[in-house]
């Protein structure tokens, strides 16, 4: 179909170029045909350019997807955390995260910030508000952050957490609240 179309599109500026050229019949045999290579000539540096941008659009898409994939397996990861929480898994729980944290009952403990993240009383659940690979560190931290919905109160409850890439296995480095 891109084939087609750049041949209808050469065709079209090649008549084009032959319809200007009848109205000036002084024209030479030799200027037409320069022109046709001319036009010729750009049609092929455009198809290439075609197709490197068309590389670039894979290589996005591909990314992307990869993206989206890692966001599922590690908000499943997430989740699997969150109900090792709250049944005290501490065993299960401990193989999740890095040495940033520490599990102390039913609480997280982020080593470096020396916070904690204790799960809210009541009825609750977690909605995912955003993700990101970090591009610098793309094979290593992904960043994202929950909503925590069903908490009373005027205060809407973000849950913001960063995971780790650590020998082959993702896990959790740090985890937190922030209150808007």
């Amino acid at each position: 179909m891109k084939k087609f179309m750049s041949i209808c599109l050469a065709s079209l500026i090649l008549l084009g170029g032959l319809s200007g050229c009848s109205d000036n019949p002084k024209k030479t045999n030799t200027e037409i045909a320069e022109k046709n290579r001319t036009i010729i000539k750009e049609n092929l540096q455009l198809q290439e350019q075609l197709q490197a941008v068309e590389g670039k659009l894979q290589i996005l898409e591909e990314k992307h997807d990869n993206e989206l994939h890692l966001r599922n397996l590690l908000d499943i990861s997430f989740h699997t955390i969150i109900e090792d929480l709250k049944r005290g898994n501490i065993d299960d729980l401990k193989k999740n995260v890095t040495n940033n944290i520490t599990v102390n009952n039913n609480i997280l403990v982020n080593n470096n910030s020396k916070t904690e993240f204790a799960l809210p009383k009541g009825n609750y659940y977690f909605r995912q508000r955003f993700f990101h690979l970090d591009e610098a560190e793309c094979t290593t931290k992904f960043t994202t952050a929950y909503e925590i919905i069903g908490v009373i109160g005027d205060e809407l409850k973000v849950c913001y957490v960063d995971f780790t890439l650590v020998n082959g296995e993702w896990k959790l480095n740090s985890i937190g609240i922030d209150v808007n």
